[in-house]
């Protein structure tokens, strides 16, 4: 398959990687629906999120090599195409520096400044 360019956001909050199903079906992705995970909610009012599938991506971010990532196929619409999680973010290697890391003292524990970050409910299949 030729390399495609998609739009990708980095979130460190997020458990998991997303890919939107429009991205996923241009792209070509097999897209495994054996699992579908349900998506823990943002606010505690809200419902956990039934995902599509899951699929794994060949993914290159400029100048690095390409490494597979696996990412969990959703359906409701974004500006993004890919939304790297802090899994992606292990994989190739990216730190990110945010406020509350910053205003932390050496070897203080971190405390976060923001309402727990959406995780993935394990399903069988």
């Amino acid at each position: 398959m030729k390399d495609q360019t998609v739009e990708a956001v980095v979130d460190p909050g997020a458990a998991v990687s997303l890919v939107m199903l429009d991205a996923a079906k241009r792209l070509g992705l097999h897209i495994s629906s054996c699992s579908r995970p349900l998506l823990a909610p943002l606010w505690p009012t809200s419902a956990p999120y039934q995902s599509i599938g899951r699929a794994n991506i060949a993914l290159s971010l400029e100048s690095r090599p390409k490494k597979w990532i696996h990412a969990v196929v959703v359906g409701f619409k974004a500006s993004w195409d890919i939304l790297l999680g802090a899994d992606a973010m292990k994989e190739f290697n990216i730190e990110s520096m945010m406020p509350a890391m910053q205003r932390r003292s050496p070897g203080q524990e971190p405390v976060a400044d923001h309402p727990r970050a959406s995780g993935l409910t394990p399903d069988a299949c």
